[in-house]
């Protein structure tokens, strides 16, 4: 997770970011376009139960980042807090996995909540943090 850190840090925030959701899949693909850097970041999120996406209608395709925030949640009451945020009214806590909670601001607000979390610099190698 240090590498990944160390990304959000010095590339990711003032980034300009496209985001897609591959419905079969169920992938969240985040592609970060950052000014310091010649090429992608991509961070890829699957099995997920959050996705709140919030951006004006007017703006462009690409969103503007201010700033990335990405904690992983391994205790069982931290992970049973963010779905008590949205909503869920019951779930097994013994089968709750760790989860990888991404938050973004700028031009745009997105917030996710994932079991499965990877990253890319450039052409390199997929990276697996969860």
């Amino acid at each position: 997770m240090s590498s990944l850190q160390e990304i959000c840090d010095t590339l990711l925030d003032n980034a300009d970011l496209t985001l897609s959701v591959e419905g079969v899949s169920g992938l969240i693909k985040l592609e970060f376009h950052p000014a310091a850097f010649d090429g992608l970041i991509t961070l890829y999120c699957a099995d997920y139960s959050r996705l709140n996406f919030r951006k004006s209608p007017d703006d462009e395709d690409a969103i503007f980042v201010g700033e990335v925030n990405i904690t992983i949640k391994k205790e069982i009451r931290s992970v049973a807090k963010l779905y008590k945020e949205d909503g869920w009214q019951s779930y097994n806590k013994e089968l709750l996995k760790p989860v990888a909670h991404i938050e973004i601001e700028g031009g745009a607000m997105l917030s996710i909540v994932c079991e499965k979390l990877s990253w890319q610099k450039g052409i390199g190698d997929v990276q697996v943090v969860l």
